[in-house]
């Protein structure tokens, strides 16, 4: 997808989330390199669509991809909600891990 791609999803009602600006496994990273990676992914999305919601998907989606840092780094950048890939269904509510279910199930 492109910028163009982006933005007319966008238009057309769907939410547009970080997945972090070079899809490193977050909890290789130190806090500061964390935040510079969803704090940039975050600043290059607000430069074309114009969204003060924000979510993101960690990138691989496992639990072992992001740490504490990571959550201190979310709330620090106020972020909504983040995404973990685990295909489970919610049991409870974790804004920092709600669970997705991979659509090549269905």
């Amino acid at each position: 997808m492109n910028k163009r791609h982006v933005e007319e999803m966008f238009k057309k009602g769907q939410i547009i989330g970080s997945h972090t600006t070079s899809h490193k496994i977050l909890s290789s990273l130190d806090y500061r390199n964390q935040k510079l990676e969803i704090e940039n992914s975050f600043k290059y999305l607000s430069s074309f669509i114009n969204e003060n919601f924000k979510t993101i998907s960690y990138p691989y989606g496992y639990k072992f991809t992001y740490d504490n840092n990571t959550k201190r780094v979310l709330e620090a950048l106020k972020v909504n909600y983040a995404f973990i890939f685990d295909n489970k269904n919610n049991t409870s509510f974790n804004k920092y891990e709600i669970s997705r279910i991979d659509c090549n199930k269905f």
